[in-house]
C-alpha cells in the first residue's frame, strides 16, 4: 500500500486476531566467502562498490532491510530481485552475487549443510532460531526491521465473541511446546500478541515501512 493502491484498506477493512510468529530478516554470504564478520563484508564492500546482493523481491522486507544497511555502513548497494526466496538463494549459493538476504527458515539447512554463513540478522535482538547470528545492532548498525508477520486478521464486522475465540485458540496453540519447538526448527519462532498488542505493532511497523521507503527512495514501477 505504500507502493501501490490496493482494493482494500488492511486498517479499515480487517480487525486483527492475533500475531502468531516474526520471520526477521538475516545476511548471509556463500560458505566460500572471505568475509567471516559483518565487519569483513564491510570493508570489501566500501572497497568495491557499487556492489551487488540478491533479495527474493523488490520493495519487500528483505530488500528494504538490504537497503538500509547499505547507506547505515556507508556504501552503495544494488539488490538484485529473483523471482522468490528460493531463486535468490540458489543465486547466491552459486556464488552470483556476494551476500543477500534471506528469512531464517530458508536458509537454516543450507547453514546445517555449511552453504552458506550467516554474519547479521535485522532485528532488535537475536532470532531465536539463529542465536549464534548477531544482530546488526552488535555491530553499531542501527539496522532494525520489522521483518515479515505471521499473523491473523478477519473481515471487519466480525462478531468481537468469534474474534475472542479465535485470540484465545491461537493462544493456546502458541503456547503449546512442541508447536513452539517445530516453529523454532523451522525458523519461524513463536512471538505471540493479543489482538490489542497486535494492533498497535502492526501500526507501527506499517508507518517504519513507509519512513524506510521513502528514506530509501524505492519504487516499483
Amino acid at each position: 500500500p505504500h507502493q501501490r493502491s490496493l482494493p482494500y484498506d488492511v486498517f479499515k477493512d480487517f480487525e486483527t486476531v492475533c500475531r502468531v510468529s516474526v520471520h526477521s530478516i538475516v545476511l548471509a554470504v556463500p560458505a566460500s566467502a572471505p568475509h567471516k564478520t559483518l565487519p569483513d563484508l564491510v570493508k570489501w564492500a566500501k572497497a568495491n562498490e557499487p556492489v551487488t546482493a540478491t533479495v527474493s523481491t523488490k520493495g519487500g522486507s528483505v530488500d528494504i532491510s538490504l537497503l538500509l544497511f547499505a547507506k547505515a555502513a556507508g556504501f552503495k548497494l544494488t539488490t538484485v530481485p529473483g523471482s522468490g526466496g528460493a531463486d535468490a538463494i540458489t543465486k547466491l549459493i552459486g556464488g552470483h552475487v556476494p551476500f543477500g538476504g534471506q528469512h531464517p527458515s530458508e536458509v537454516l539447512p543450507h547453514f546445517k549443510a555449511d552453504r552458506l554463513r550467516g554474519l547479521a540478522v535485522a532485528f532488535d535482538k537475536r532470532d531465536p532460531s539463529i542465536p549464534d547470528i548477531p544482530t546488526f545492532k552488535e555491530f553499531g548498525l542501527d539496522v532494525v526491521t520489522a521483518g515479515s508477520v505471521k499473523g491473523v486478521a478477519v473481515p471487519k464486522g466480525t462478531p468481537k465473541e468469534i474474534i475472542g475465540y479465535l485470540e484465545k485458540k491461537f493462544k493456546e496453540i502458541a503456547d503449546d511446546a512442541e508447536f513452539q519447538k517445530i516453529m523454532k526448527d523451522l525458523g519461524q519462532p513463536v512471538l505471540y500478541q493479543n489482538a490489542a498488542e497486535y494492533t498497535a505493532w502492526f501500526k507501527d511497523a506499517y508507518d517504519q515501512y513507509g519512513k524506510l521507503i521513502k528514506t530509501l527512495g524505492i519504487e516499483i514501477k
